[in-house]
């Protein structure tokens, strides 16, 4: 079974790689369930927009220039 991979938020941060500006684009549907997390609203895997090839390579188009690296934050449980 395919699983899509789902992003709840898309933005740009400066902090989570020093000397970088990221598009960084925060996942759902963690399966881990880490102590101590501190996103486990986004545990849900129906929770967020769908990830397709499409709407990811026109936010690079629209970035270019301007981001030096995209970061996929959290985990996803995309293994079945």
């Amino acid at each position: 079974m395919h699983k899509t991979l789902r992003y709840v938020e898309e933005q740009i941060v400066w902090q989570e790689v020093p000397g970088e500006t990221s598009l960084a684009y925060t996942i759902s549907g963690c399966p881990l369930r880490c102590k101590g997390c501190h996103s486990s609203e986004y545990r849900n895997q129906s929770l967020g927009m769908p990830m397709s090839v499409l709407h990811f390579s026109e936010r690079l188009k629209h970035y270019q220039g301007l981001i030096s690296c995209v970061l996929f934050l959290g985990v996803s449980g995309m293994s079945n």
